[in-house]
């Protein structure tokens, strides 16, 4: 059996630019992300943004060339939150 994976690209800069910040934001909008989030790491801004293929991933990632930002491509098995969360009742 096959299994799914989330095709991750890590996108971490210089928390303090909000012109930076909002042009990342506006690139993966244009993308085929399937989500993202963000966290504060000391100062640095890192968005996660989730994809279906590699290839929307590299997509996203040439989009975003040329930018004072640090990538990183990474698969990852999906986490079943429902899963998890359904087993904290028991």
């Amino acid at each position: 059996m096959r299994r799914l994976l989330d095709h991750v690209l890590e996108i971490a800069f210089d928390g303090a630019d909000e012109a930076l910040g909002e042009l990342v934001q506006s690139r993966l909008f244009l993308t085929n992300s399937a989500g993202q989030s963000a966290v504060d790491r000391n100062g640095t801004c890192v968005i996660t943004a989730y994809f279906s293929s590699p290839a929307d991933r590299a997509t996203a990632a040439a989009g975003l060339e040329g930018l004072a930002v640090e990538m990183h491509s990474d698969d990852r098995v999906p986490v079943d939150w429902l899963e998890h969360y359904e087993q904290s009742l028991e």
